[in-house]
């Protein structure tokens, strides 16, 4: 994850009120129980997964679309991720911070605890149970191979990747390796734990050998393992402000490529462009048949303009895309964003998995005691005492464990629609006329929201209006089960008119639902509870049909 690249996309936060609501959804957390419960498999493997023209596919021919969470911040801690600010911003200096706080001895306890607690089997095994189908693993080069010259081998890492492809084989979940911190330093900022502030992997031949041979190591490891989806090269390499190793980048991509396809042949090769993930102005033809490429996408509008360059360039290479960053935003923005990547057929996996006081992770590790005040040092407040932060860290430890998280349920909901949930009636998909919605008119009425589509919604809180006959709005919903709900409705209507119905898949599940009157168009009521709407397992698109017009939708709700 990019930290200075959220920071240089500070400055467009404001468009997100031209692309989402974010007055409606209130986010819920909770403690996480501990689970005894047998868990299904959310997915059951079928091989090795493989490109076919833009679409990822397995061994049996379906199409399979990436649906996942970053384990950033475990095997290369960021300093955002853990509230620590100043020049504490990556495993280099987040070490320096807990030797010069709690003493050299306890610092070599800390990290082996923090990697045992951060991520553990019953992470692995919750991210299944919420429906997501694979991780992207982000790790250091130096837990595998050391700084020194010449360089010496650690069994540190692979033992690492040993634990998580084993949980993820366990689960039904696949996992994607992705090199968050290569030698030198590829992106030039924190989140490499490069030593410069420059990526020097580019300019140093001794730091490309190790990666390319760090990668061989890893293929040759896991040639024979299909819960591996792919490895996934360099994350973001070279920050904007390096522009002029762009050229580099390619070149160091086919060595790398040329290393693991002498070992493995068969697993995906994920390539992101430069500057931040999105440039991929510099890439030829594709140079293997089994790639994938990667952008990343924060704090930016969601409409298919936003993405208009790399699915110009996903059809023109005949290419799968793969959105291997996006997050730290709101619900409503995660579940526009996901929405636009399944239109276009495009994985996704969300950033991070968990964080410190978050509530745009799936979980939130809560600050523990006396923590406010190793995060004031960091910000060059008073350095507290040995005993002190060496309390703090430790319940810092300790609350990082993931029973002792807090979820935040609105955000899988959000990424994944599952159900029960409340749908906006304004998220409509971004495929147009007779795909995601039918409406009778092409211009969008309330010129809110969507205005390139014909929906017509209201700018006042974001609502669906001027509702005509046969007209439709079509959502996207997940069931973890064969599950009937109790279904109603926000609606105004200050004639008492309108009637609709709900199909799933085109059957109808409701019949028809009469709408009531209420004192204005902006005055709000709730049609239903509608009891025993049956709906089955899966992903399904769920349609509101209109009978009769005459009423403004606000949400639906599934409970």
């Amino acid at each position: 994850m990019s930290y200075w690249s959220i920071l240089l996309f500070v400055g467009v936060i404001v468009m997100l009120s031209a692309c989402t609501s974010t007055t409606k959804t209130t986010k819920t957390t909770q403690k996480v129980p501990p689970s005894t419960a047998p868990v299904p498999r959310v997915i059951a493997f079928q091989g090795f997964l493989k490109t076919s023209g833009t679409d990822i596919i397995d061994e049996q021919g379906n199409k399979f679309l990436l649906r996942g969470v970053n384990l950033g911040g475990w095997l290369l801690a960021e300093g955002y991720l853990l509230k620590l600010e100043g020049g504490y911003d990556r495993p280099r200096t987040i070490q320096k911070l807990v030797v010069e706080l709690a003493g050299e001895d306890y610092a070599n306890t800390f990290w082996p605890a923090y990697r045992a607690n951060y991520v553990a089997e019953d992470d692995i095994r919750a991210i299944a149970e919420l429906g997501f189908n694979h991780v992207r693993v982000p790790f250091n080069a130096n837990l595998f191979i050391s700084e020194d010259d010449p360089p010496q081998w650690k069994e540190e890492g692979f033992q690492y990747l040993d634990k998580v492809v084993g949980w993820c084989s366990k689960y039904g979940v696949y996992a994607i390796f992705d090199m968050h911190g290569a030698p030198g330093g590829q992106t030039g900022t924190n989140i490499d734990d490069c030593e410069n502030n420059k990526p020097e992997l580019f300019t140093n031949p001794a730091a490309q050998k190790k990666t390319i041979d760090l990668w061989a190591r890893i293929a040759d490891r896991y040639k024979d393992n299909p819960t591996v989806a792919g490895y996934d090269l360099l994350n973001e390499p070279i920050a904007t402000q390096f522009s002029q190793h762009i050229p580099a980048l390619v070149p160091l991509y086919r060595r790398i490529t040329e290393a693991i396809r002498a070992v493995d042949s068969r697993h995906i090769i994920f390539l992101e462009g430069a500057n931040w993930a999105n440039n991929f102005s510099s890439f030829p033809e594709p140079f293997d048949s089994n790639v994938v490429y990667s952008f990343h996408k924060y704090w930016d509008q969601v409409n298919p303009g936003s993405i208009e360059i790399h699915t110009s360039f996903s059809k023109k290479h005949n290419v799968p895309l793969w959105c291997g960053e996006f997050g730290e935003n709101s619900n409503e923005w995660f579940s526009s964003c996901t929405r636009l990547f399944e239109d276009f057929r495009i994985g996704w996996c969300l950033w991070p998995y968990k964080k410190v006081d978050s509530n745009s992770g799936l979980y939130s590790i809560a600050k523990p005691d006396g923590y406010d005040a190793v995060i004031a040092y960091t910000k060059g407040g008073v350095r507290p005492d040995q005993a002190r932060a060496r309390a703090a860290f430790d319940g810092l430890l300790n609350n990082m464990k993931l029973q002792n998280c807090s979820a935040n349920e609105g955000v899988a909901k959000a990424l994944l629609k599952t159900l029960p949930a409340t749908i906006e009636a304004e998220n409509i998909g971004f495929l147009g006329e007779g795909v995601s919605y039918h409406d009778s008119t092409q211009a969008n009425e309330g010129h809110a929201l969507h205005p390139h589509e014909g929906v017509d919604i209201q700018p006042i809180g974001y609502s669906v209006g001027w509702l005509e006959p046969d007209e439709w709005i079509g959502y996207d919903i997940t069931n973890p089960g064969d599950h009937a709900y109790i279904f109603s409705v926000r609606i105004a209507s200050p004639e008492g008119k309108g009637k609709f119905r709900l199909e799933v898949d085109g059957k109808d599940v409701t019949g028809p639902v009469t709408v009531a009157k209420t004192a204005g168009w902006q005055d709000w009521v709730t049609v239903g509870p509608r009891e025993k709407v049956s709906i089955p397992a899966g992903r399904h698109q769920l349609k509101l049909v209109v009978i009769e017009g005459g009423f403004n939708i606000d949400w639906l709700r599934f409970e």
